[in-house]
């Protein structure tokens, strides 16, 4: 039997569960509870302190866990009782388990409705409230590797950027979903998390040719699918494009989106990956930036980052 992890956050305590649940004890698959059945508060509580991280459920109820997950995330948004911190938590760990899916089957229909799903949990929950960004950002689970953290960060930049500068309601899903997805290639290289935490300007020539194939691995994860709208994929194509054609690709024209995902690809990778302060990456980026991205774009980047203190 195949099996797929979920991220305990998202299974929510005293809510019917609709698929059978399994914890992973000494490699093998225990079921720890049953569809029709819930969990009580005390059992997460006690798993948390536990350590585990992750649930399982068999690839075969995917499915199910799919409209779970869509009630959860409309739950989380729509209870007046449910905290800003609590909703935090829920949405950030929904988009760490999309990640998390797509990481280990890029090829998955299911793996990418999730992804969308997530995307517009995201967008709906940094919408409604001003804090909410403040609130989520940089709000990623221990075990997470670098590139999950920094696919999350962006997604988040990315989105808020959007709305604010009046992009429509398919243009900002489309680059909250991109965002999300935009380094799966990442995870195809051997190494990547080394590879990933590296400057440019510290590669190799031979880790320059690895690291820009991370690119073109992602488009071929993911084009030829019909359900996978191509303005995706292209935003993914051109998320290290800037418009000093110092890009990958070389590119000097840009979209508004395109220009929006590389900023903030760029300015995360200070922080998540070059474990820069915010201040200190707001600084270098206003400096090394300058000529790869639109000045009053950038300052209104800017704003936006420093209102998150």
């Amino acid at each position: 039997m195949n099996y797929t992890p979920l991220r305990i956050a998202t299974i929510r305590p005293e809510k019917t569960l609709t698929f059978d649940l399994f914890v992973l004890f000494k490699d093998q698959y225990l079921k720890y509870a049953e569809r029709g059945k819930f969990l009580q508060h005390e059992q997460v509580a006690k798993l948390r302190v536990q350590k585990i991280a992750r649930f399982f459920i068999l690839s075969s109820d995917e499915e199910a866990y799919l409209k779970f997950f869509s009630e959860i995330m409309n739950e989380a948004m729509n209870c007046a009782k449910t905290g800003l911190d609590d909703k935090a938590t829920i949405i950030s760990e929904s988009v760490g388990t999309a990640v998390d899916l797509m990481r280990e089957d890029p090829g998955s229909k299911n793996s990418y409705r999730l992804t969308q799903q997530a995307a517009h949990g995201l967008r709906a929950m940094i919408n409604s409230n001003p804090e909410a960004l403040k609130a989520i950002f940089g709000k990623v689970a221990p075990t997470d590797d670098i590139i999950v953290k920094h696919s999350m960060n962006v997604a988040m930049l990315s989105t808020k950027m959007a709305e604010l500068v009046k992009c429509s309601e398919a243009e900002i899903d489309n680059i909250a979903t991109a965002a999300l997805i935009h380094d799966i290639g990442m995870f195809q290289l051997p190494g990547s998390g080394a590879l990933f935490s590296k400057k440019q300007t510290q590669l190799s020539p031979q880790e320059k040719v690895v690291y820009k194939s991370h690119i073109e691995k992602a488009v071929k994860l993911l084009e030829g699918k019909n359900y996978i709208n191509p303005a995706i994929i292209n935003l993914i194509m051109h998320h290290e494009e800037k418009l000093s054609g110092n890009g990958p690709l070389g590119f000097r024209k840009l979209g508004k989106l395109e220009e929006i995902l590389s900023m903030a690809d760029c300015f995360d990778k200070k922080i998540t990956a070059n474990k820069m302060t915010k201040n200190e990456a707001i600084k270098e980026f206003m400096l090394d930036e300058l000529g790869n991205y639109g000045l009053e774009l950038m300052n209104a980047f800017k704003k936006m980052v420093r209102a998150l203190d």
